[in-house]
């Protein structure tokens, strides 16, 4: 692009381009402008900084780009946008899937539980303060359920900041004994999630 057609462009956005001293400075209040960065006094020249530009404010680098490197950009934004788009309505046709299995199956008096098959071991999580012995919990509240020895059940401990996690495999008999163990435990106080 010629000095003169980068001058005219400025002017069809109605700015002036009298305050630009030589190409360089066309060419980054072109780029400005075109991604909608410029405002006017934004950037201003400093003589002892070598020719570059020092910012006001926190606003984006301003920076030169071919039109073969814009064309790429323009295209690897236009394919991330595709794969958005195809991703949304694969979880939207996922979403309504599932609500229609839900309603099935709540039409037909089922729960989500009563699909799996039983005997079986359900890994449940917890997650809470810190402070309180979820471990000692868990263990006590499934084992009462389920009939299983506290401290033969299998659990997984994580620690983070102020919360712990803790996963139990719960060996139930039947959905009713699975819910069961959910009911307990959403019930405990010093339990914030059970997932």
């Amino acid at each position: 692009m010629t000095t003169s057609e980068l001058k005219s462009e400025i002017s069809e956005y109605g700015l002036d381009h009298e305050d630009c001293e030589d190409r360089a400075d066309l060419e980054k209040k072109l780029t400005a402008i075109r991604r909608g960065t410029y405002k006017e006094g934004k950037l201003k020249k400093v003589a002892d900084d070598a020719g570059g530009y020092l910012r006001r404010s926190k606003s984006p680098d301003v920076k030169v780009v071919s039109s073969q490197q814009s064309h790429s950009q323009e295209s690897a934004a236009s394919s991330f946008d595709t794969q958005i788009q195809i991703s949304n309505n694969a979880a939207r046709n996922f979403d309504t899937t599932i609500n229609e299995r839900l309603k099935e199956m709540d039409k037909k008096g089922q729960k989500v539980f009563d699909l799996l098959s039983y005997p079986c071991e359900h890994e449940i999580r917890i997650v809470g303060a810190k402070e309180s012995s979820i471990d000692d919990k868990v263990r006590t509240i499934v084992g009462d359920i389920t009939g299983a020895d506290p401290s033969e059940l299998k659990t997984s401990h994580r620690e983070k900041g102020k919360w712990v996690s803790v996963a139990v495999l719960a060996p139930v008999s039947s959905s009713e004994m699975l819910y069961d163990c959910y009911s307990k435990l959403q019930s405990e106080k010093s339990f914030r999630y059970v997932i």
